[in-house]
């Protein structure tokens, strides 16, 4: 398994772990029902900040609710970074990971269906 997707499983893991009745996905889906957590493909810088260590310091995870549910998405973002950050290497899949934010607050449309989602943006040492 290479570097992304085993961080890309460490990250649904945890989600999966403490998030309950969230429908979380280590890559985007064809579609979803909310409320969701898709983690998405990363830009991957190589060889930073040393040789033989990748980094993705802008990695998402897109989270998902129902249009008019903005406290439920605030709740969502704050559950998930609070478990991501209690185990910085999200059970031995990553060399690092800390939450940085969240961004991209916006309604979007998946499969005809309308959704509020949020970004919320990791730093992370594959």
């Amino acid at each position: 398994m290479n570097s992304r997707r085993r961080a890309a499983a460490a990250i649904a893991g945890t989600l999966e772990a403490e998030l309950d009745g969230l429908a979380v996905y280590d890559r985007p889906p064809g579609s979803f029902v909310a409320p969701a957590a898709v983690v998405q493909f990363p830009a991957v810088n190589y060889n930073v900040p040393a040789f033989g260590v990748d980094n993705a310091p802008e990695w998402t995870v897109l989270f998902a609710v129902g249009i008019d549910e903005a406290d439920e998405l605030d709740e969502l973002l704050d559950l998930a970074r609070a478990a991501l950050n209690a185990d910085e290497r999200l059970a031995g899949g990553v060399q690092h990971c800390r939450t940085v934010g969240h961004r991209n607050a916006r309604i979007i449309a998946v499969a005809g269906v309308d959704y509020l989602t949020a970004e919320l943006v990791l730093d992370i040492r594959l």
